[in-house]
Order: structure tokens, then C-alpha cells, then sequence
């Protein structure tokens, strides 16, 4: 994984976010129904648990390049961490599905750079 390979990934996550907000707002002012909107959200979720993980990596690489004299930065351990730290989903109620819908997409795109 090098730095220019993570900013190009950032980039597509960043636009994905932009997206999934847009659609929402759209089908905010659309008779949708709340199934739908609730669709919407919890892929959005996922969507930034995912840039979460994307964006550990950027600044990890952009720290190692911006001071090569401090060595290679651990951008895996740090990705490990945060997988087991886990959801802050302790409370029960349909507001925890967000919650672990960002850990979900976290999780699984921690896997994705870490298989690289």
C-alpha cells in the first residue's frame, strides 16, 4: 500500500459519501417512504465506516512521508485496533442500527487493506 494508491481510494470514498448524502437529501423532499430513507442511511453508515478506515491509512502513510526519519508507521496495527475495539452499540434501539452499520463498513474495508 503506498501513499498514492490510498489518496486515489480516499478520493472515491470522499465522492461516495457525497453521493449518498445528495440522494438523501433529494429523497428527503420526495414521498418516500421511511423504509427507503432508512435504506439510505444505514448505507451511508457504512459508507463512512468505510472512509473511516480508508482515511487512518492516508494519514498513517501521509505522517510516514511527511517524516521518514521517524521509520515505517504500523497504518496495520492501527486498523486492528480500531476492528477490536468494536461498535459502540452497548444500548439497544433502532438509533444502534446506524452504529453498527458504520463498524460494519469499517470492518470491512479494515479487511480489504489489510488482505493488500
Amino acid at each position: 500500500m503506498n501513499l498514492e494508491e490510498i489518496n486515489r481510494m480516499a478520493e472515491s470514498a470522499n465522492k461516495m459519501l457525497a453521493d449518498y448524502r445528495a440522494t438523501i437529501a433529494k429523497a428527503a423532499a420526495d414521498p418516500h417512504t421511511a423504509d427507503y430513507l432508512n435504506d439510505l442511511v444505514i448505507k451511508l453508515a457504512e459508507a463512512e465506516g468505510s472512509t473511516t478506515a480508508i482515511i487512518r491509512v492516508q494519514r498513517a502513510l501521509q505522517y510516514q512521508a511527511n517524516h521518514p526519519e521517524n521509520g515505517d508507521v504500523d497504518w496495520q496495527q492501527d486498523l486492528v485496533d480500531l476492528i477490536l475495539n468494536g461498535a459502540d452499540d452497548s444500548w439497544s434501539g433502532r438509533g444502534n442500527d446506524v452504529k453498527r452499520a458504520q463498524f460494519d463498513g469499517l470492518r470491512k474495508q479494515a479487511r480489504r487493506l489489510l488482505d493488500r
